[in-house]
């Protein structure tokens, strides 16, 4: 069995999309060394038909697809719903176009985290009930192969079913070749996420045992990936346990956090990721709105880009507060859009992650090779992200009031 990683310069993003449409299950789709969803190809069984090169990110011109993300407008945006807002990771617009939807009589591709298997998988919510699953970031990648062989399935059976389609960028480019390819004409709304890219399931599964062994959490009944508890700007992760004790774990305590912020076990994908920086086949992009703004509130604004007629329609019909239309620039320039310079350097991370004893240790070794300036940088967000609420806001008042006046 080989990896289809070969034919490439570029890296398989784990979509799935190439799984779905093999005609003859030549293609598997399973976690790789490295911790992530991966095709591959079995040559004995492969009839070189070329289906799965066009829907692959790594075999097709991604520069030229879909809409440059600089070309949105954009709009920041919250639920009208306090209680719903306080419930997701930023301001509830996702929930709400999900909501929208079931009430409208479409089917909702999402992200749930699956307790089991302890990883993120993608399914098909039909109910309001099955919607609450999707609430909230999952910052880790997800097993999509079933809920795509579902949705053309469906599609092909029925021209009237019809989904709103959330994912990542890569996701959201290989599930519209899909689309494409096996000519479905069904109407499907597409929202893509401003997207930091995906961290190896090598170093979840270590979190998740070190959580064992430091905090005695011995069984995970659900895990939110992002609790506003403390506010919406701080990184706060809720565990709750089976006999549902809650754990709320600050972004300085958590190592998870900190290798995912550093830009540390990604995918290869995820570097020069074109749809994650630039590009999108999505109708809305949607995301915090960080930066100074909004800095001053705590229970979360959602930053809304609308690529496309389709987007703006569904943004319309929507029951939120639209609460302005602002310059693009505004958002992008606190996102991860540009390129993250340092995939050599995760690359020998990820070749020797099983000869630490623990992600500190890790984390110490490899922040050794970052440049100085980088280093103090690291701590000192490692210090502010231990001060409550209040202090935070205060400091970046002051920062945010110093950037101005250098600016002048």
């Amino acid at each position: 069995m080989n990896n289809i990683e070969d034919k490439s310069v570029k890296f398989c993003t784990g979509c799935g999309a190439c799984t779905v449409i093999c005609p003859v299950g030549a293609i598997e789709y399973k976690l790789n060394e490295n911790g992530f969803f991966q095709a591959f190809v079995n040559k004995e069984k492969c009839i070189n038909c070329g289906k799965c090169k066009k829907v692959c990110y790594k075999f097709l011109d991604v520069e030229k697809s879909g809409k440059q993300i600089e070309s949105a407008k954009l709009f920041s945006a919250q639920s009208n719903d306090l209680n719903l807002i306080k419930s997701c990771t930023s301001g509830g617009i996702a929930y709400e176009i999900s909501k929208y939807g079931i009430n409208h009589g479409y089917k909702i591709l999402g992200t749930i985290y699956e307790k089991y298997s302890m990883q993120a998988k993608m399914i098909i919510a039909k109910t309001m009930t099955e919607l609450e699953q999707l609430k909230g970031s999952k910052y880790l990648q997800s097993n999509s192969y079933e809920a795509l062989k579902e949705i053309i399935k469906e599609c092909k059976e029925d021209k009237l079913n019809k989904f709103i389609v959330f994912g990542t960028p890569c996701q959201l480019f290989g599930i519209t070749k899909l689309l494409d390819v096996e000519k479905i004409e069904n109407e499907i709304i597409k929202i893509d996420l401003l997207c930091h890219g995906v961290p190896s399931y090598l170093i979840w599964n270590k979190f998740c045992d070190e959580l064992k062994n430091e905090y005695g959490i011995y069984s995970f009944k659900d895990f939110e990936f992002r609790s506003k508890k403390y506010g919406w700007h701080s990184f706060v992760m809720k565990i709750i346990n089976s006999i549902n004790t809650e754990y709320y774990i600050k972004e300085h305590e958590n190592n998870f956090y900190k290798i995912f912020f550093d830009n540390m076990t990604l995918n290869n994908s995820c570097y020069d990721c074109v749809v994650r920086k630039k590009q999108s086949l999505a109708d809305i992009r949607l995301g915090d709105f960080w930066g100074k703004k909004y800095y001053n509130n705590q229970d979360g604004i959602s930053a809304v880009l609308v690529l496309t007629d389709k987007g703006r329609d569904i943004l319309n019909k929507l029951d939120v507060n639209i609460i302005e239309e602002c310059n693009i620039e505004e958002c992008l320039r606190y996102q991860s859009t540009q390129n993250y310079k340092n995939i050599n350097l995760n690359n020998k991370v990820m070749k020797n992650i099983n000869n630490y004893t623990s992600l500190k240790e890790l984390i110490k070794d490899y922040r050794k090779s970052f440049n100085l300036k980088k280093q103090i940088k690291l701590k000192i967000k490692d210090n502010f992200s231990n001060f409550s609420p209040k202090l935070k806001y205060n400091a970046k008042k002051i920062y945010y009031s110093i950037k101005n006046i250098n600016k002048k």
